[in-house]
């Protein structure tokens, strides 16, 4: 008992260490080289117009981050307060680690040196970057600790902003709802680290890996939070002109999804459906249309792009999640790789198809000049949409295990994992209660080897 003391102090104090010193470090990094950006002093209409704009953007996209996928990750029974208490605190250190990342690799690609501005966009890509983190987290979900939160967080975003100098300021390729950028690398990170970092002993088959009646309605509830506000996600940073697309485009592919993950969940379940998929693969239209969201896919468009991702996502979840498990060892404990990755990457090459499409026929929304305002490459832009979704994918993956390799070099893995106790003070009696469900379900267990073993006699 004593050793275990000792022990939980000793993590206590490494995390405490680690989040002190990262938190001067944002002091003196801000306090050095952020400043507000003084086009928002200007008193005028279009500078209350741009802040009434962006601040409803942002708070929609906030509530997404600290509401929506705070809720959607509360499945697991016993880990209520870690999926919502960790959310919470790897979006405030995303939040602000992202800006700093963004603005060094944003200023190397200028070239130019000097403060950075701070202004209300800075602050949504801040929290797009944060999506990523979380989107990661769900594949670890479970089987960290606090300080391996911390850290991966911190590395994960190097190679986010990286991700985006290379493929999005250099390469060019354009994602207004962050299809490739946000959700394809938040997902392979995530699989990749859990891969690294977590054995398949540790936590297949794990008694405390499952929901509840409860905390399903509770993810649930979040699930419709994302729903309800992804638009607002996708809209947040297009042009003006485009928002009222992004904004139409993404609710038609929701819905598209939303109808198709319960048909496919329907099919695969035999006449009943399962809530994993619809927590899930009724999103998934909202990642598979973000890379075109802002163009002109037209209604039809926008409804293929819902129903290609519902479908990939609830085949994920239905048949391939078991097999992908048995096979190659990964622990997805949310499954990040069918809501988040596949759908990103239908959203990378839908497109380069839109335009592709754009390019041949012109549009007549998108005349010659409107054609290269949003395309920078030009006629060249289809294929660096794939290039950019093959450098995503790679930095992402090759990112993960190098991050996943540190996190199993310097630190342990969660002790009790999918286990509340470990790191949350749990009202009084709610450990006994955990320990007489364990208790009931081993009873039940033994009850029912023994029933087969008299029909075997």
């Amino acid at each position: 008992m004593e050793k275990e003391k000792q022990q939980q102090k000793q993590k206590h104090y490494g995390f405490l260490l680690l989040t002190i010193i990262f938190e001067v470090a944002m002091l003196v990094i801000y306090g050095l080289w952020m400043d507000y950006d003084t086009s928002y002093n200007q008193d005028s209409g279009e500078t209350d117009e741009r802040v009434d704009l962006f601040y409803y953007f942002f708070i929609d996209v906030a509530i997404m981050i600290f509401v929506g996928f705070g809720f959607l990750m509360v499945f697991l029974k016993r880990y209520g307060y870690s999926s919502a208490g960790y959310t919470y605190f790897i979006s405030a250190v995303a939040f602000q680690w992202a800006i700093v990342t963004n603005s060094f690799f944003a200023q190397a690609n200028d070239s130019s040196w000097g403060k950075v501005a701070l202004n209300l966009e800075v602050m949504i890509e801040g929290l797009y970057a944060a999506a990523a983190v979380l989107i990661s987290f769900g594949a670890v979900l479970g089987k960290t600790t606090p300080t391996q939160l911390l850290i991966m967080t911190f590395f994960e975003l190097i190679f986010y902003s990286l991700n985006y100098y290379i493929g999005f300021l250099k390469v060019q390729a354009v994602d207004i709802g962050g299809s490739m950028i946000i959700h394809a690398f938040g997902a392979f990170f995530g699989v990749s680290v859990t891969t690294v970092l977590t054995s398949r002993k540790e936590t297949k088959d794990h008694k405390l890996n499952g929901s509840s009646y409860t905390s399903d309605l509770f993810s649930l509830l979040g699930s419709i939070f994302l729903w309800i506000f992804w638009p607002s996600f996708n809209a947040a940073l297009a042009e003006p002109g485009a928002q009222y697309r992004a904004v139409i485009n993404t609710t038609l592919s929701l819905t598209a999804s939303c109808l198709m993950a319960f048909v496919v969940s329907s099919i695969f379940h035999h006449g009943k459906f399962d809530m994993v998929d619809i927590q899930n693969a009724t999103l998934a239209g909202g990642v598979a249309v973000g890379s075109s969201a802002d163009l002109v896919i037209n209604p039809v468009g926008a409804f293929s792009c819902g129903l290609a991702g519902g479908f990939v996502s609830t085949l994920g979840f239905s048949y391939f999640a078991s097999k992908i498990t048995k096979i190659f060892g990964i622990q997805d404990t949310c499954g990040v790789q069918f809501l988040h990755g596949w759908p990103g990457i239908i959203g990378g090459i839908a497109s380069s198809i839109a335009i592709a499409r754009a390019k041949n026929h012109r549009d007549p929304y998108l005349d010659e000049k409107a054609f290269h305002d949003f395309f920078p490459r030009g006629d060249d832009q289809p294929q660096i949409q794939f290039a950019a979704l093959v450098i995503t994918l790679g930095i992402a993956i090759g990112g993960g295990i190098i991050t996943g390799a540190i996190l199993r070099l310097t630190t342990k893995n969660a002790k009790k994992p999918f286990d509340d106790s470990e790191y949350w003070i749990l009202p009084t009696g709610e450990n006994e209660i955990g320990k007489k469900e364990m208790e009931m379900k081993k009873i039940e267990s033994e009850k029912f080897e023994k029933d087969g073993e008299k029909d075997l006699d």
